[in-house]
């Protein structure tokens, strides 16, 4: 599922928090830049794990991208299933429908409000 560019994605977390009354923010991303807008505009709203994150390229697939540490596959899967584990412990999320997030709601009880941006996949058309 492709992301929503990062100021749609602004925008609806901005309408969502104030619609469904949250106090708090879990960002999960592998981008660097996406980390940093957030806890610019957030600020402590704004909760991450302690990980590396990636320099995204635009046009580059995330998964492809490496951090220049020992053990990088291991520690960014190891990353991923933490965040996975902890996003099942909010009462609300907004996704991209990915692997990730279809694990995400597999494993939580149930998610008392739920936004999934529809952008097609990877320049595959939308399922509208």
């Amino acid at each position: 599922m492709l992301s929503p560019p990062t100021e749609f994605a602004l925008s609806t977390v901005v309408t969502k928090l104030q619609e469904w009354k949250c106090n708090k923010i879990f960002l999960s991303t592998e981008d660097k830049n996406i980390v940093q807008i957030f806890k610019q505009i957030f600020g402590d709203l704004c909760v991450t794990i302690d990980r590396k994150y990636i320099d995204y390229t635009p046009g580059g697939i995330t998964p492809n991208m490496r951090i220049d540490r020992p053990n990088d596959h291991f520690l960014q899967g190891k990353e991923y299933l933490t965040e996975i584990v902890l996003l099942t412990t909010c009462n609300s999320l907004i996704l991209t429908r990915c692997s990730g997030t279809t694990g995400v709601m597999m494993l939580s009880k149930k998610f008392e409000n739920v936004y999934a941006f529809n952008l097609g996949r990877y320049g595959v058309i939308g399922l509208d």
